[in-house]
């Protein structure tokens, strides 16, 4: 699939890589001094979806939201059948350990002195989801868990972060466990 597709595109890629024209030199910029100026986080959203991924992301966001005084932001979409119908009168077990997992994650982010606050929300679409939250929120940054997968997956996994990460306004960090490809 993927040779075919190359071996068909490659004359007319490379036709077009020559015909494009060169950037002129005016169109580059010049390095200003604020590069050496650190950006200010005063909000960070996390994206949380019960896997280990989330400790990897609140390490993250944790450590720039001590260093900059920010505040966290976390966000858990609920995709479930039982979720969508009920919304938050949802009672399954997985929906109750969700809750249970959560708060958690929040007592030991404020016990390290963190302040942050949590918000489920019942949908859908978990990608149009995380883009309204951010863009109710403004965070100054995103902070998302990439699972590492291959294939398919990766398409449908992969697929939030790219829709997230072309339609927010702030710079968004992709984590991933460390090991993980």
């Amino acid at each position: 699939g993927l040779l075919l597709a190359y071996i068909a595109f490659e004359p007319a890629i490379r036709r077009y890589m020559r015909l494009r024209p060169e950037k002129p030199a005016s169109l580059i910029p010049e390095p200003a001094g604020e590069i050496v100026l650190p950006p200010q986080y005063r909000s960070i959203l996390v994206t949380l979806d019960h896997t280990r991924l989330d400790t990897v992301a609140l390490r993250h966001a944790s450590a720039l939201a001590k260093t900059y005084g920010a505040r966290l932001h976390l966000l858990h979409v609920e995709e479930g059948v039982v979720s969508q119908v009920y919304g938050e009168l949802a009672s399954t077990s997985e929906v109750e350990q969700g809750r249970q997992y959560f708060e958690k994650l929040l007592e030991a982010i404020h016990a390290a002195g963190v302040e942050a606050d949590f918000e489920v929300v019942y949908a859908k679409s978990a990608p149009a989801e995380i883009i309204a939250c951010a863009r109710r929120l403004q965070p100054d940054l995103v902070v998302m868990g990439a699972h590492g997968h291959r294939g398919l997956k990766d398409v449908v996994y992969g697929a939030t972060i790219n829709h997230v990460r072309h339609a927010v306004g702030a710079p968004v960090l992709i984590v991933q466990e460390t090991g993980s490809h």
